[in-house]
């Protein structure tokens, strides 16, 4: 795990592929399975572990798994899959890390009157969710042979099912 520290921070860097990853379906499940468990992390610094965790963490695990599957094998790619997840997972590890100081931040925020270092963590936090789609586009151009543009297109439109699903379930749990 400790030589691919590395490699996941030169793909969120923009540097490397999911190619450039090892191609261990072993390594993916392991970096789904943190991906999520930072994901609780920063929902239990938010005070977020409510009646609607569930929800979230099937439709997070949607996301980084049946989501590339599928794409991938419309695609004709299926062979990718292990290293895609992997590169998935593994930025969303780092971006999820990222985000706990934040998380931690503003667990107690009150938009009728934020602390200063609020709206600054509330700045950073913009700036790392831009990040993680640029990441997210970068990982599906070089997974799925798209063009940069429809990769962004697609990292956007997925992050906005994602979060209109995510807030679906959760009105109907």
């Amino acid at each position: 795990m400790a030589s691919l520290l590395p490699q996941l921070w030169q793909l969120c860097l923009l540097r490397i592929g999911p190619q450039d990853l090892p191609y261990s379906p072993a390594l993916s499940r392991a970096l789904v399975v943190a991906a999520l468990a930072a994901g609780l992390l920063n929902a239990a610094a938010a005070d977020a572990l409510g009646e609607h965790l569930l929800p979230r963490l099937l439709v997070t695990l949607a996301f980084l798994v049946a989501v590339p599957w599928l794409l991938l094998r419309l695609r004709g790619y299926g062979n990718r899959l292990a290293q895609t997840v992997a590169a998935i997972a593994g930025s969303s590890l780092l971006y999820a890390l990222a985000f706990l100081p934040l998380s931690l931040l503003t667990a107690d925020f009150d938009p009728a009157e934020p602390l200063p270092a609020q709206v600054l963590a509330g700045w950073i936090g913009l700036f790392l969710t831009g990040w993680k789609l640029a990441i997210n586009a970068h990982i599906w151009r070089h997974a799925l042979g798209l063009p940069f543009a429809a990769a962004v297109l697609l990292a956007v439109g997925l992050l906005l099912v994602q979060v209109g699903l995510g807030r679906l379930l959760e009105g109907a749990a």
